[in-house]
Order: C-alpha cells, then sequence, then structure tokens
C-alpha cells in the first residue's frame, strides 16, 4: 500500500512530467519543430535538461506525448461541441473545430499528420487503446453523420464511408491552407463554407437545408467558447 510520502512524490514527478509537455508543446507550437531542444524545453519548464532524460529518455519520446495528447486533447473538444436538433449543423461544426484548432497550432497538427497520429487509436482515461481503427476522434464524426441519416437529413448509406469523405476534404483543406495554398476569393471563407456545403448535398441533404443548416453552424461556432480553458497541446 502506497504511504503518504510516495503518493507526494508520485504527484510531484507527475506535475513535473505535464510541465515539461506542455514547454515543449508551447515550443513546438509557436516556434516549430527546429526550435525544440532539450535546454530551451528544460528552460521553460524551470527544470534541469536532466528532468527531461529521466521522465521521457529522448526528445522523440517527448514530442509523441506531446502529439498523443493534443490528438486526446482534440477529441475532448470535440465531445464538447453542441449536440442540436440540426445533425447536419453539428457535423458541420465539428469540421470547424477540427479547423480552427488545426490553425492555431499548426506546427502540432502537421506533426501529428505526418505521425499518422491523427487517425491512430487515442487511448481512453482507463490506458486502453480504443478499438476504433481510427481513434476516438474518429468515432465522434461517425456518431454525427449517423445522427444525420437517422434523421432522413443524409440518405441512408455506410455512415464510415461517408465520414471517412468528410473527414479527408476538411483535413485536405487544412493542409492545403497551412501550406499557403489557399484560393483567393472576395470573402475568404467562400472556399471553406463552399465545402461544407457541399459535402452535406453530396452526402444527401437538400441544397436549401444544407445551406440554412451550413450557415446555423457558423453562427453557433462564431459564438462558442472554442476553449475556455486553453491548453497549449490542443
Amino acid at each position: 500500500m502506497p504511504t503518504k510520502r510516495t503518493t507526494g512524490r508520485t504527484a510531484a514527478a507527475n506535475r513535473a512530467r505535464e510541465a515539461l509537455i506542455d514547454a515543449a508543446a508551447r515550443i513546438l507550437a509557436e516556434q516549430g519543430p527546429g526550435a525544440l531542444t532539450v535546454r530551451r524545453m528544460a528552460e521553460a519548464a524551470g527544470t534541469s535538461t536532466m528532468a527531461v532524460y529521466t521522465h521521457f529518455g529522448s526528445m522523440d519520446v517527448v514530442v509523441q506525448e506531446v502529439l498523443r495528447t493534443s490528438t486526446l486533447n482534440l477529441y475532448k473538444v470535440l465531445q464538447r461541441a453542441p449536440r442540436t436538433d440540426d445533425p447536419v449543423a453539428d457535423v458541420s461544426t465539428l469540421g470547424r473545430i477540427y479547423r480552427g484548432l488545426a490553425l492555431r497550432r499548426p506546427y502540432i497538427f502537421a506533426a501529428a499528420a505526418n505521425r499518422a497520429l491523427l487517425a491512430a487509436p487515442d487511448e481512453t482515461a482507463a490506458g486502453k487503446a480504443n478499438p476504433q481503427p481510427r481513434g476516438l476522434t474518429w468515432t465522434t464524426l461517425v456518431e454525427g453523420v449517423q445522427r444525420c441519416i437517422a434523421g432522413g437529413r443524409f440518405r441512408d448509406q455506410d455512415a464510415e464511408l461517408c465520414a471517412y469523405v468528410n473527414w479527408s476534404t476538411v483535413h485536405g483543406f487544412v493542409s492545403l491552407e497551412l501550406s499557403s495554398q489557399t484560393l483567393d476569393t472576395k470573402d475568404p471563407d467562400l472556399p471553406f463554407e463552399t465545402a461544407l456545403l457541399s459535402l452535406a448535398i453530396g452526402a444527401g441533404d437538400t441544397p436549401e437545408r444544407a445551406a440554412a443548416s451550413v450557415a446555423a453552424s457558423k453562427q453557433d461556432y462564431a459564438s462558442w467558447d472554442l476553449m475556455p480553458q486553453d491548453t497549449t497541446t490542443t
């Protein structure tokens, strides 16, 4: 049975580890992978370089932990998204969240995408791998599409295939934005709004209802506090 002293040491070690992860995430998000060194990470966390090796062993493990935490935080934010009586608007909002977080943390998003973590199984609170091949974030989108199908807004179809088309479109759009390959339009929001509208119509919704839902999603997202407790690793 652990003693109070042992429990205290474990808690202190966990806090130190979290501080290092947060420091690494901040450097990675704000300055990119080239700026992430053991010394900078230790200084930002207010500890020694030895602590980095004690808790992680190598910088590669540090980056992997930052990206794993970021992916899990993405899932938590997606779970906080409003569930309304308009499932098409809700699915559009999930796309907006994905894009919004990627644009706020471009280096972390790009690194996670390069390492395939955005499509990898996430870990549950119990520490067990999620059985879904694309993890918890994927499951959230599939559930949203299932609601659209059940509500008669999308035609009867394979929900996972529909969700995959949605995810790949939004992911591809964001990737183009982050690489500065954007279309020059008078309305900078027009390309993304068009993509969301096209996804809904392509899945079976009517143009009129799809347009109303995408517009409602835009309004709801603008008024929604995306990150009430902003964390660097998201």
